[in-house]
């Protein structure tokens, strides 16, 4: 809306109708502007439009950590594997072992990897 108001009134018709259809334009930008912001429910879907956006971009970010996760304890199972064979291979017939809460973390592990990609590899609609 622009401040245009004249500081005398125009006396040739050509002027006048001019300062008419200027006004008539303002008018109907400041009616719009108006109606825009008691449209209660244009501004509910925008702002509902809005949420599920940020809803979206959350869960994709919290995908991408998990995938990243995943991926890191992945290298580690590989290299902790690495080392449950190399320490296997160093046993005898009647070693006894030793250490079975690594195994079991490692076997954890590998469930864990199966949940996550279960359930951040699915596609929603």
């Amino acid at each position: 809306m622009s401040d245009h108001l004249p500081t005398v009134t125009p006396t040739d018709p050509v002027e006048l109708r001019a300062e008419i259809v200027r006004t008539r334009a303002e008018l109907g930008d400041t009616v719009e502007a108006l109606a825009g912001r008691f449209d209660v429910k244009a501004r509910a879907k925008d702002a509902a439009a809005q949420a599920v956006d940020d809803v979206k971009a959350k869960a994709a970010e919290l995908r991408d950590q998990a995938v990243d996760a995943v991926a890191g304890l992945g290298v580690r199972m590989r290299s902790g594997a690495l080392t449950v064979r190399d320490a296997a291979g160093d046993m005898e017939v009647g070693d006894t072992v030793r250490r079975p809460l690594p195994l079991a973390v490692v076997a954890l592990a590998i469930v864990g990897i199966g949940v996550a990609i279960y359930l951040f590899g699915r596609r929603r609609p």
